[in-house]
């Protein structure tokens, strides 16, 4: 059985994080993962990797660079012996540049797999700066370097792969976990204590990018159309503190569920009614297929997502410019339209989001 080494795995709960695990699920028959993972005690995968035949190997943190070059190195020349592959899920490309170009002077054949369309906003303008010009120097080596490009959507690819070719490698997700069910539903709708209320959903990571502070805006612009709406946050990060403070500055503490991070994400969206996602760039946005196959309209930001993920013609898209009242109306409008939820999964179960058809294209440019 083939081996190879995978780098991009951090300890958070994240898409990439989540699309490499559901990969390894798949394919653990055909291919060993080797994930190369900066040290992280606990680290939330090991037993998830584990289970399916992988193997973690720990690396020094980044910020001890001369520690962390010298164990890479010796790792790289350790597993030589095993395989001659390196599967790159490219984050920070700033960095990131670091062990492709090393896996490269070690003889790896090196794949790249771009997730994002930009970088993650930095509020501080000196460390901004500098992060800037090495993402600049990251893509300008990468665009001359000799690997094989994947991209998980056209916005991915050509965010980091600067005009060079790319394949394009959808993530995909398990349709039957996500297809509605009512009876779900309406257990979670009686435990949170929502069985009147409309739910409006949201799912991710509370950090700039994700824009969520914007969601406290459209609550409470449309409490004013639909007095009995909720909002359920299904994640957490660095911004849930200032989510907090300044729901209670509009007076709608109350009407806001924090979940925290959940592994059970497929429940929690049978609870929803709509899903918002105000993201200010997507490379994909995997969780917005997952809400249509549990049958949900979504309301994104327009040119922040691909138009690719539109799968069920259940996605709506409205310009972050036009504000809080006009999102507003925008959830009243969808919330009106006619929505059979519990035909929409087998549109996706049809797509090249379907993980079977995902985890094969995959395991075709590998293999």
């Amino acid at each position: 059985m083939k081996t190879i080494l995978v780098y991009g795995l951090k300890n958070v709960v994240g898409g990439i994080e989540n699309y490499l695990m559901l990969m390894q699920k798949y394919l653990h028959k055909d291919l060993t993962f080797t994930f190369l993972v900066e040290e992280a005690q606990p680290f939330i995968y090991d037993q998830t990797i584990h289970e399916y035949g992988g193997e973690v190997v720990y690396l020094p943190e980044r910020h001890k660079l001369k520690e962390y070059i010298q164990s890479y190195k010796d790792i790289l020349r350790h597993y030589k012996r095993q395989t001659d592959t390196l599967y790159v899920n490219v984050g920070h490309i700033s960095f990131d540049i670091i062990p492709i170009k090393m896996a490269l002077r070690e003889g790896y054949r090196v794949i790249t797999h771009s997730h994002n369309a930009m970088q993650e906003p930095i509020k501080k303008w000196s460390y901004k700066i500098r992060q800037d010009i090495l993402r600049f120097l990251g893509m300008y080596q990468l665009k001359h370097l000799k690997v094989q490009r994947l991209a998980v959507s056209q916005q991915a690819g050509e965010f980091l792969y600067q005009g060079k070719p790319y394949q394009l490698v959808t993530p995909g997700i398990e349709v039957h976990k996500f297809a509605y069910d009512v009876r779900i539903r309406n257990a979670l709708r009686k435990r949170y204590g929502i069985e009147e209320s409309v739910v409006l959903g949201f799912v991710g990571r509370l950090v700039s990018v994700k824009n969520p502070l914007f969601l406290i805006d459209i609550l409470k612009a449309t409490k004013s159309l639909i007095p009995n709406v909720k909002l359920m946050v299904v994640g957490d990060g660095e911004l849930k503190e200032d989510m907090v403070h300044k729901a209670e500055l509009l007076g709608i503490t109350e009407d806001i569920l924090y979940t925290g991070e959940v592994h059970n994400v497929w429940d929690l969206l049978q609870v929803m009614d709509l899903l918002l996602a105000p993201s200010l760039n997507e490379g994909l946005g995997l969780f917005v297929i997952e809400a249509q196959c549990a049958g949900l309209p979504c309301i994104c930001a327009k040119g922040a997502f691909p138009e690719a993920i539109n799968v069920t013609e259940n996605v709506h898209f409205c310009n972050l410019s036009l504000g809080e009242e006009i999102w507003g109306g925008q959830i009243k409008n969808v919330l009106s339209l006619k929505n059979d939820r519990a035909s929409k999964h087998i549109m996706v179960e049809k797509s090249i989001f379907n993980i079977e058809y995902a985890s094969k294209k995959l395991l075709e440019m590998i293999g």
